[in-house]
């Protein structure tokens, strides 16, 4: 497969380009590891996260497709994100109404279920590509595609068309989520899940302490 082909296919994720202010606030209460990679080479520089003790709601069109799953690989990557070694700072639950969400996952073959922030919306091209629109120090809370008012602040979208079968679909599903939590990178280890292309469907111990370090140090943007 060529480099630009690869591109065309890897995920990726929204670079913000917006004056951000250093957070005071949600300081670290442990010693946290040094990450095993950077996790704002996506970000442009900028670290991401949500805030400490929060039980993150996940929204998803449940439509099989292809014989892929998206509502199983879903389920799949909450359990394996939720299954890493952390201090406590989040727990990813499913939710049964999109307004009460705080992510919200669809493929591309579903109607875009929001409406997009300030930021754009470009998902050309990606097998997965993972949306937040920075608001100042936080980000913005996005409308359904009705324009009814949520607390749905990151998109993650996926093709199943680009994705040979299952395992694929989970891998890149749970990648998606290593972004949406904070991992604003990828890594250049194909064992770790935060490869560019994702070969594994569960985050490495290099993809746990990278993200142990991100919901560690004081954010530049809370999710």
């Amino acid at each position: 497969m060529s480099a630009s082909e690869n591109r065309a296919i890897a995920s990726r994720i929204l670079g913000l380009a917006l004056a951000i202010s250093l957070l005071s606030c949600d300081a670290p209460t442990a010693s946290r590891p040094e990450f095993a990679f950077d996790p704002t080479t996506l970000s442009d520089g900028t670290l991401y996260r949500w805030a400490n003790g929060q039980q993150l709601r996940v929204w998803f069109a449940d439509e099989p497709a292809l014989g892929r799953d998206l509502g199983q690989a879903v389920r799949a990557a909450l359990r394996a994100w939720n299954g890493q070694p952390r201090y406590g700072e989040f727990e990813l639950i499913v939710a049964t109404d999109p307004a009460q969400a705080n992510i919200i996952v669809f493929d591309r073959s579903q109607p875009l279920p929001i409406v997009p922030g300030r930021c754009t919306f470009d998902s050309r091209g990606a097998v997965g590509y993972t949306y937040f629109c920075g608001d100042g120090d936080r980000a913005e809370r996005l409308a359904l595609a009705l324009g009814t008012p949520s607390g749905v602040s990151v998109v993650i979208r996926v093709d199943r068309t680009l994705v040979a079968d299952q395992p694929g679909l989970d891998a890149i599903v749970a990648h998606e989520f290593g972004h949406a939590l904070g991992i604003g990178a990828h890594s250049g280890e194909p064992t770790d899940l935060m490869f560019g292309l994702p070969r594994v469907a569960i985050p490495s111990a290099r993809d746990a302490r990278t993200l142990q370090y991100v919901l560690g140090t004081p954010a530049d943007l809370l999710l």
